[in-house]
């Protein structure tokens, strides 16, 4: 506890001015996290020793800014944002949009699995410390000014600040289809800008992508004759019938608190089975329109 009878006073960081009428105030310079927490706001009763008559609470909420991402993407394509908070790793996470003052913050709820909330997915990873958000459609309104943080405890928080920009003249397919004989070989061939990563993945019946065995795939990379772009090419040999399915192929990007992956391409792709005589059978898995999950092709 600080007080005074005087009009100035100051303990260190802290500086108390009362202008000897209604109105006292409190100034901290130099404020650190530690410094998150209620204050209460008081005036001593001179009649009545050690006893003081509180007129005012105050919580006051530390949030720190710890950097600046960018990132952007396509109307109509997906994207997932990583978030990592490495050192809080069991602590509630959340996105919010600046523009509404972070009145709506999102999070999953739940820790260690996939809960939509509104038009994103969101997945609390407790070992890793990350926060996945999945647009599962950019749209133009998705754009502007995002918080990615954690809470640190009831009164701190720290979080990056994400600028989200959506254009329209995506030059990548948003979709297509392959078809493949059981038992042959297929190659799928998808388009990302050169300097980025590759990622690829398989949906299974949950809408989560999935890891794809380095066995059964192997992938070829290119430049164009611009060389603004690579070709990237995934095969997959002795084709079955648990490959149909929906694929997904688009860029990863990485900053230093965030990881961006831009999923701009679905791939449909149809098992024909031959049976004996003229007639074949089309195996297909039905073209899911959205995603909940994401893991990176490991090879």
């Amino acid at each position: 506890m600080i007080s005074t009878n005087d009009k100035w006073y100051q303990k260190e960081r802290l500086r108390i001015y009362d202008n000897k009428l209604n109105l006292f105030s409190v100034k901290i310079t130099a404020v650190t996290p530690d410094d998150g927490g209620v204050y209460l706001c008081a005036v001593w009763i001179n009649t009545h020793p050690y006893s003081y008559y509180i007129i005012t609470t105050v919580q006051l909420h530390i949030i720190t800014k710890v950097g600046v991402s960018r990132v952007s993407g396509y109307t109509g394509d997906g994207l997932m944002i990583k978030c990592e908070h490495p050192q809080y790793k069991t602590k509630p996470k959340y996105i919010c949009k600046e523009s509404d003052g972070c009145s709506e913050r999102k999070n999953p709820g739940v820790q260690d699995e996939w809960m939509e909330n509104g038009d994103v997915s969101l997945y609390d990873d407790t070992r890793a410390g990350v926060l996945m958000v999945f647009f599962r459609e950019l749209k133009a309104a998705d754009a502007g000014t995002y918080r990615c943080g954690v809470n640190v405890s009831h009164y701190t928080e720290r979080f990056t600040e994400l600028q989200l920009s959506v254009k329209h003249d995506s030059k990548y397919p948003k979709s297509v289809t392959e078809s493949v004989y059981l038992g042959e070989e297929i190659n799928i061939t998808c388009q990302i800008p050169e300097e980025h990563k590759v990622n690829f993945c398989k949906e299974d019946d949950n809408h989560i992508c999935q890891n794809i065995s380095s066995s059964k795939v192997t992938q070829m990379n290119g430049s164009s004759e611009r060389n603004e772009e690579r070709v990237f090419t995934v095969i997959i040999s002795n084709v079955s019938v648990r490959d149909a399915g929906v694929y997904w192929c688009g860029a990863e990007t990485r900053d230093t608190y965030l990881t961006f992956i831009s999923l701009n391409t679905k791939i449909q792709l149809n098992i024909i089975m031959r049976h004996k005589g003229d007639s074949v059978e089309t195996t297909t898995s039905p073209f899911m329109t959205e995603i909940t999950g994401y893991q990176r092709l490991q090879t």
